[in-house]
């Protein structure tokens, strides 16, 4: 359908499969009514910034280390491609091309440094940054892939029943033929709280915290996997839609989302009484525990 937006931001866009001669300020052009096959069935789009300051996860932040976690667990899960919005606000914060080689031609790197600084305060904005970051990936690469979810790296899509490669390539599948007319696909939401616990064989995100929120759906604040060219307008957590497409969930036995907080709401600290009276252990850590083991051991290339 017609972009209402009408806006075609330009951004440094790196295709990882190209050489270091190629890396450019590029804008592709977003074509409505494409009828060629698109390039992926199922890609990500992601928006990161990893920064010494952040205190998520388990009070030390967010690094490198767990993205590359991400990125592993995700092309289990089946996803062909990763377009990835770096907002970076020091040089020193900027991924390193290098380090995302390590990964093979599936990554298109995005400069979106210039918009982090696009927010009221100078920085992060719901509209400005993550929002703008999801419609220039429409606008420019939608085109490319049938599928695409917006998840960000704190974020595990997990299946109830099933655990092998590929498994959300296949929810996404038996959803699509059972109900055509869908373009967005939501996950809904389960937090995963308290501090994670860490060790030498405990290393992965998905093995250092396996309590969760006690109600079934922690919020409405579900994510999406949508079909680039049914989406309109794009929005973080319910896209507007081209007119005759459909929003669903997934059945929340089939899919959700694991949302791995750890220990936010507890300001960072220890474990309490009262802070775990509010989680309790995953029954389904031991299905969770499948894919660890068959993502193998963690490590991180320089």
């Amino acid at each position: 359908c017609a972009d209402p937006v009408g806006r075609k931001d330009e951004a440094a866009v790196v295709d990882l499969g190209q050489s270091q001669d190629h890396f450019a300020k590029t804008v592709y052009s977003h074509q409505d009514n494409v009828t060629h096959s698109p390039l992926y069935f199922l890609a990500a789009v992601m928006y990161v910034r990893i920064y010494d300051e952040d205190r998520g996860w388990d009070g030390h932040g967010w690094k490198r280390a767990h993205l590359k976690q991400w990125f592993e667990y995700m092309i289990y899960s089946g996803v062909d491609h990763f377009y990835v919005y770096d907002a970076y606000q020091k040089p020193a914060e900027k991924l390193d091309h290098r380090w995302l080689k390590q990964f093979g031609d599936i990554i298109t790197y995005v400069d979106w440094s210039e918009h982090q600084a696009l927010g009221k305060t100078g920085g992060f904005s719901l509209s400005a940054t993550l929002d703008a970051a999801y419609q220039h990936m429409l606008d420019h690469n939608g085109d490319q892939v049938h599928w695409l979810t917006m998840h960000d790296m704190d974020e595990y899509p997990f299946s109830l029943i099933d655990t092998d490669p590929m498994f959300l390539r296949r929810a996404v599948e038996k959803m699509e033929t059972q109900f055509p007319n869908a373009v967005e696909l939501s996950m809904r939401n389960v937090l995963f709280l308290g501090q994670p616990k860490t060790s030498v064989d405990n290393t992965r995100v998905i093995d250092q915290l396996k309590r969760r929120d006690r109600n079934p759906v922690s919020n409405l604040l579900s994510k999406p996997i949508v079909k680039p060219l049914g989406v309109s307008r794009a929005r973080v957590h319910h896209n507007v839609l081209c007119e005759g497409g459909i929003s669903l969930d997934f059945p929340l036995e089939e899919l959700r989302m694991n949302h791995y907080w750890g220990s936010r709401l507890q300001n960072w600290n220890a474990d309490t009484p009262e802070s775990l009276a509010t989680s309790m252990d995953d029954a389904q850590a031991s299905a969770m525990g499948v894919i660890s083991k068959a993502l193998g051991t963690v490590d991180d290339i320089p």
